[in-house]
């Protein structure tokens, strides 16, 4: 069983949490058991509780009681304009990822259908964020040193290098 730790990305459980809660309010049990049903990760009440407390103190979310006296949680409409915003930060990295993959794939001499591809089963919604400024400091530097025609095949080769050990990564 992998360690979701590692694999979740900050701002993950906020993000779904939203998401969970835009589709009709719920109580903190039912957005664990959601969370766990579409990404396999098992969310603790210790995460969940605090980030929907956030949540609240932020204005995304606010709280009902219901017949049995649970709490359960609504999104308002500060939550949904959060998430509109999230869904189009969201689609414009996809762009520039998509950018960055089309230069990747012809310096190193892959199909670009394949890419293509590959880029279309990629569920990028929760990227992190450590990953955003990674990806734009790599696209800078690709295009600054490749106008350079002499070290195209030097990135390209450090690229497929790369390549292999992220791979490599379980």
């Amino acid at each position: 069983m992998p360690s979701y730790k590692k694999l979740i990305p900050r701002g993950f459980l906020r993000a779904y949490i939203l998401k969970i809660i835009e589709e009709r309010p719920r109580h903190g049990y039912e957005i664990m058991k959601s969370i766990h049903e579409i990404s396999g990760w098992k969310p603790s009440p210790g995460a969940v509780y605090p980030t929907l407390k956030h949540l609240k103190e932020m204005g995304f979310i606010q709280e009902e009681k219901t017949i049995e006296n649970r709490r359960c949680y609504k999104i308002t409409q500060k939550g949904k304009n959060f998430l509109k915003e999230s869904s189009k930060k969201r689609h414009d990295l996809k762009k520039t990822i998509q950018d960055y993959v089309h230069c990747m794939s012809s310096l190193i001499g892959v199909n670009q259908e394949k890419m293509d591809k590959i880029m279309e089963e990629c569920d990028m919604e929760f990227m992190p964020k450590e990953f955003h400024r990674c990806i734009h400091e790599l696209m800078v530097l690709i295009v600054q040193k490749s106008k350079n025609g002499k070290k195209i095949s030097q990135i390209s080769k450090i690229l497929k290098e790369t390549s292999e050990k992220i791979s490599k990564v379980d």
